[in-house]
């Protein structure tokens, strides 16, 4: 008789009777010793934690093979109701409406907390971007952020490229593209230290709204422009850049330090006012 198979008569008393035990320690020594010792064995011990394990895993299965049995019952009778019972249909799709409502609201909120203007974050929406930078920007949102370092959208004053930015932020917090997002412009960024930006170096999604509307750039707002633009670069955090300047004007105006990560070969730059693409070559999304 093992050890293991001892202490299985020890920690299964309803399988035995007690006489059973006590005949089978009179031709056991080892096993009366266990039986009889007041401080329990380490391989008792041992055997008892085993069989507590295996009864807890045992029953652990058994609830997880019933709570998956009566989710695909549920799930079988949501959908047999949605496909059957235009009441239920009704009530379900307005319960997710006022979900995603609110779930929007929420993100939004969070937005203007972050800095986002609040009159254009409550309103912006993709659908209401010019054709060609939509389907652009909706093809983004599916993308991994690291593969865009730089969105760059350029064009007139009143195009919507503020609008398009923000909107392109919700997007990419309601599909978890990116955990977080900030927001800032040149004329916040002139303003402060550079040890006041923290937040923006590190934030899964950055706009920078408004590049080339500081009249006589410094040396402070340079070094810092191109600090925060190297570092997100670096980390693979995509930034969102709004100017009415070209990227070829803007490096032209803030030189090879920042001009550098603008004209980076990997970002997309989309013109408002032509509605047209480039530093990509024949986006899909514009197939069509």
């Amino acid at each position: 008789m093992t050890l293991d198979d001892r202490s299985a008569l020890l920690i299964a008393p309803a399988s035995i009777t007690p006489e059973e035990l006590a005949d089978a320690a009179q031709h056991d020594p080892l096993l009366n010793r266990l039986l009889n010792n007041p401080q329990p064995a380490l391989g008792l011990r041992l055997a008892r934690e085993r069989h507590a394990a295996a009864l807890h895993s045992a029953l652990a299965a058994e609830l997880l093979a019933q709570t998956i049995r009566e989710a695909a019952e549920q799930r079988a009778m949501h959908d047999y109701r949605l496909a059957h019972d235009p009441v239920y249909t009704a009530a379900w799709e307005y319960t997710q409406r006022r979900e995603q409502d609110r779930a929007d609201r929420i993100l939004r909120q969070r937005l203007v907390e972050a800095g986002f203007p609040a009159r254009l974050t409550r309103a912006a929406q993709l659908g209401l971007v010019a054709p060609v930078p939509q389907c652009v920007l909706r093809d983004l949102v599916d993308q991994p952020p690291a593969s865009f370092p730089l969105l760059y959208l350029h064009g007139p004053a009143g195009c919507g490229l503020t609008h398009a930015a923000i909107a392109f932020a919700v997007g990419m917090l309601t599909e978890h593209r990116v955990p977080t997002a900030a927001w800032t412009t040149e004329s916040a960024l002139s303003a402060r230290a550079y040890q006041e930006h923290a937040n923006l170096l590190d934030a899964g999604l950055l706009v920078l709204d408004g590049l080339g509307e500081v009249t006589g750039v410094g040396p402070g707002l340079l070094d810092l422009l191109g600090r925060l633009l190297r570092h997100r670069n670096a980390a693979g955090s995509p930034t969102v850049v709004t100017s009415h300047l070209s990227p070829a004007q803007a490096a032209e105006r803030y030189g090879p330090v920042i001009g550098a990560p603008l004209l980076d070969p990997d970002g997309v730059v989309i013109d408002f006012a032509a509605q047209s693409l480039t530093a990509v070559a024949d986006h899909p999304a514009c197939a069509a």
